[in-house]
């Protein structure tokens, strides 16, 4: 079975991060949205920016490596 080189490994994990992140901000905005108690409906919110910011951040570093994210 032939290695990975590192620019392929690279592609690989950020576009898993990137796809991992989506999933749970789906997730997060979700619990946001129909959760009743008030405490854990800022908490699952402050989860969900927080997701957007590290989505923001692995797709600039994606850019920065030259991998598009398709």
């Amino acid at each position: 079975m032939p290695k990975l080189t590192q620019s392929e490994f690279l592609n690989y994990a950020f576009k898993e991060a990137v796809h991992r992140e989506e999933l749970q901000g789906v997730y997060y905005t979700h619990l946001a949205k129909t959760i009743a108690d008030t405490r854990l409906k800022i908490i699952f919110q402050d989860f969900a920016r927080t997701n957007c910011e590290h989505l923001e951040q692995l797709k600039l570093e994606m850019n920065n490596l030259n991998i598009k994210n398709s």
